[in-house]
């Protein structure tokens, strides 16, 4: 069965760790989630995740990300771009 979603572009997020200046004039970081590029959507998957008295899973995209290298990451980290036409 053929995917209907396969080689759509979607834009692709991760957590990046940012410094700042706080209004004391400290330097400190916090991570916020931003638009690192584009990559490719194969198909979607599932992460499971065990521990030693229970698991949990979640759901995932696969992507190909431009230098050709594939990464599962959870779907809430990607975004399908809207193509015109």
């Amino acid at each position: 069965m053929i995917n209907k979603n396969e080689g759509r572009k979607v834009e692709y997020k991760k957590w990046v760790k940012e410094k700042y200046t706080n209004k004391e004039g400290k330097e400190s970081s916090c991570e916020t989630k931003k638009t690192i590029g584009e990559a490719v959507f194969l198909c979607f998957g599932v992460e499971v995740l065990e521990y030693e008295t229970s698991c949990a899973s979640y759901s995932t995209a696969i992507i190909e990300l431009k230098d050709g290298s594939v990464k599962n990451v959870p779907v809430e980290d990607i975004v399908f771009k809207v193509e015109n036409g």
